[in-house]
């Protein structure tokens, strides 16, 4: 594998003068460091699980095609020429480590299953291990996953077996050293009053049928939770654009609402995404945004989708000293964006069977005390489905199947509502504010009899602490199984 020429002085990494280079890029030292590490434990982590059938494969056939699926602009504030020079020192890393034994399937060569499932009504856009395995790619996948974290971003990788989705190695989390103060004085920093100013007005004047925002909010990145300060830049924001677009003189009004599905609306839903059943009426476009935290500045992404899923995107950094102190501080942050117990991070369906899980306010949604939330299942073919609930107090519950819905074969391409049907109970969200987390497994077989009876037979009640912080590891060390696995954030709030 080639390694590009050149290096790349972009400000978010190194301390370099002069414009940045955008052409023939190679990652920063800290970051080759860091990558060769996670390339020898992911390539010595699979060597170290595998079977006769592996060892055989590795001696006269190759030992099987890995596909690397890339980090992208949604998974950290970084230019994209820098995660692209992560990724290609990833592959390098891992070319080397493997000395022969694999193929590697790259980002080039995943280009159009990448483009096919960022554009898929389906889950494929959240879920490299259908979408590889679709396509025929590879037998294994890696895919990493990033956060920002004080001094730069933490970055982990898994191996996964894409027929199963197992994993087969893992990465430790390390950290890429970014120098954010740098970085948001070379860039286009606003203060907030200017960057709401700005957003309004880019969405007002490049959507001209622009009637209705439904409004999704604006969640830290990282956790998927809408924190109070992720409301109140979706209160901002909302103002600006209702003010900027609304006209008097051309009798043009735009309305912002809460996006929600009413039971009518689920109902009629057929297929189709949270988002585009929302979005469904001409002029309507859903509303969402995501934030970081970056040493001394927020930087916003927002977008706005309408029904033909034409999607149109504003993203600008906010200096930190114009936002309310107590929105921005380290404590209120920490309050709400804590790390949860391993395994229960927001994840879409990543594995085998496409696995869309959401609800009646879309995916990692948001519930003031009082209101009822419904959650919503979709697969991609019939598969088995188990979901389990964990509250705010830590308590975790398998929620569906249940007594009142005893079989958990759900259907392809079907919303099915849990509760719904012949389920006599709901989810009222009730105190105390915080974050709370759904699970769902999804398996190409009835798995009940391969798990534990605490997990297998009570459905409604509290399971053992230790065994609901095993679940994702229950779940898939069973053999020979198909299966996918996707977690949601659910903020509670008043």
């Amino acid at each position: 594998m080639r390694r590009t020429s050149g290096i790349i002085c972009v400000v978010a990494l190194l301390a370099c003068g002069g414009a940045p280079a955008l052409a023939q890029t190679q990652a920063a030292p800290e970051a080759a460091s860091v990558f060769d590490k996670i390339g020898d434990e992911l390539i010595s982590g699979l060597g170290a699980q595998g079977n006769v059938i592996d060892g055989l494969k590795a001696k006269f056939s190759g030992g099987g095609a890995i596909a690397i699926w890339p980090l992208g602009e949604k998974d950290a504030p970084l230019p994209k020429p820098v995660l692209e020079a992560w990724n290609d020192t990833l592959t390098d890393s891992l070319l080397r480590s493997a000395k022969g034994r694999h193929r590697f399937v790259t980002r080039a060569d995943l280009g159009a299953i990448m483009r096919e499932a960022e554009h898929s009504e389906v889950v494929d856009g959240g879920n490299p291990v259908a979408a590889v395995l679709k396509g025929s790619k590879a037998e294994y996948l890696v895919s990493g996953r990033a956060r920002v974290v004080d001094n730069g971003i933490a970055v982990s990788y898994r191996l996964l077996e894409v027929k199963t989705g197992s994993p087969r190695a893992a990465s430790r989390e390390y950290v890429v050293p970014v120098d954010f103060a740098r970085s948001a004085v070379n860039t286009d920093s606003l203060a907030l009053d200017a960057a709401m100013a700005d957003a309004a007005t880019y969405f007002a004047k490049t959507i001209p049928d622009l009637a209705v925002l439904k409004n999704l909010g604006i969640r830290q990145a990282d956790s998927g939770v809408e924190t109070p300060l992720g409301r109140y830049l979706s209160q901002r924001v909302a103002d600006a654009v209702v003010e900027r677009a609304s006209n008097a003189l051309t009798e043009r009004r735009v309305r912002v609402v809460e996006a929600a599905l009413d039971s009518a609306a689920i109902k009629a839903m057929k297929s189709r995404s949270v988002n585009a059943a929302l979005a469904a009426e001409p002029g309507t476009y859903t509303f969402e945004g995501a934030y970081w935290q970056l040493d001394q500045v927020v930087e916003l992404r927002l977008a706005a989708v309408n029904p033909a899923g034409e999607r149109y995107s504003w993203s600008k950094r906010i200096f930190k000293a114009s936002v309310r102190p107590e929105l921005v501080g380290r404590a209120q942050q920490a309050e709400w964006t804590r790390p949860p117990a391993d395994g229960w991070g927001k994840s879409p369906g990543i594995g085998p069977i496409t696995l869309d899980l959401s609800s009646n306010k879309g995916a990692n949604p948001s519930y003031r005390i009082g209101e009822t939330m419904v959650l919503l299942l979709r697969l991609g073919e019939v598969a088995h489905v188990s979901c389990f609930y964990r509250q705010v107090d830590g308590k975790t519950m398998k929620i569906f199947p249940n007594r009142y819905s005893p079989s958990g074969r759900v259907p392809a391409r079907a919303a099915v509502e849990i509760p719904g049907g012949a389920m006599p109970f709901s989810f009222r969200v009730e105190e105390p504010e915080g974050v709370e987390r759904v699970k769902c497994f999804a398996a190409d077989q009835d798995l009940s009899a391969q798990l534990p009876k605490e997990v297998s037979g009570q459905d409604l009640v509290p399971l053992p602490a230790a065994t609901a912080d095993r679940l994702s590891e229950i779940y898939r060390t069973i053999p020979n199984a198909k299966i996918s696995e996707a977690t949601m954030v659910v903020t509670v709030h008043k």
